[in-house]
């Protein structure tokens, strides 16, 4: 019965945590299109197109805010222990560099100014893997409390989620560098950063480098002769017509179509 009741208070407060993402999107400006429940918790779509990256840490760290608000509740003002450890509980877990937590998702924002959006990816998805096998151990210490064996699941859901995310990693990059477009079209001074690169050189390759900081012009090298150059831009359209394509075969039809 204790039990029961202590997993209670946890879907409790973790519909409250959910609440504080949902009122600080509204805040914020933007429209819900429908909220969907999953089983490591609730999917909020939105109407509008992009949610700007200043914004999404806002909004994911207000979840886990209201943790921390009602863990000094109820530790100084109305002490309890049960409530106390709940917070307590859900702020560190959601603020863990998991995949699909609060945490990851900042991390990964973050990231994306700084090491690109491919590796940025790549470190919270594996990370996700390491702490969610970490975290897997230490519950099986305790597996004869229910509330123990529910965390053994959701770690290896988190697991088994991570790995096939992985599958879906260049669509990701592509949405950010959607995202990226977007942004830059609104900015009056764009920081340019030149590369220069060698012509058997894959798509996928160059796109791995791209991050917020810098729009990059790419230029093509066969061995110390200069085959032409390419922009962000050019790389990330001739990837949706003609796939991962080498960087020669790139600046051969962009000649053929000049």
């Amino acid at each position: 019965m204790a039990e029961m009741k202590l997993i209670f208070y946890y879907f409790f407060f973790y519909c409250l945590h959910e609440i504080f993402h949902l009122f600080t999107s509204l805040v914020l400006g933007y429209q819900i299109d429908c909220i969907k429940f999953k089983w490591i918790g609730f999917n909020i779509n939105y109407k509008n197109e992009f949610i700007l990256p200043l914004h999404d840490v806002l909004i994911s760290f207000s979840g886990p805010l209201a943790n921390l608000l009602f863990l000094i509740i109820f530790k100084f003002i109305y002490p309890n222990k049960i409530m106390f450890k709940v917070n307590l509980v859900l702020f560190t877990f959601n603020m863990l560099p998991f995949n699909f937590s609060d945490g990851g998702r900042i991390l990964k924002i973050i990231l994306k100014y700084y090491v690109g959006f491919y590796r940025s990816f790549l470190i919270v998805n594996i990370s996700s893997i390491i702490f969610s096998s970490i975290l897997f151990i230490l519950a099986t210490i305790n597996i004869k409390k229910i509330n123990y064996i529910l965390v053994m699941i959701l770690c290896i859901y988190i697991i088994i989620e991570s790995m096939l995310d992985y599958k879906n990693r260049i669509i990701y990059v592509l949405k950010d560098m959607y995202l990226k477009n977007y942004l830059l079209k609104n900015k009056k001074v764009i920081k340019i950063k030149l590369k220069g690169v060698q012509f058997n050189n894959k798509i996928l390759d160059i796109i791995q480098s791209f991050c917020f900081n810098n729009y990059y012009v790419i230029y093509v090298f066969k061995n110390s002769n200069l085959l032409g150059k390419v922009t962000e831009y050019d790389i990330v359209h001739f990837f949706q017509m003609y796939g991962n394509i080498t960087l020669e075969e790139l600046i051969n039809i962009q000649n053929r179509r000049n």
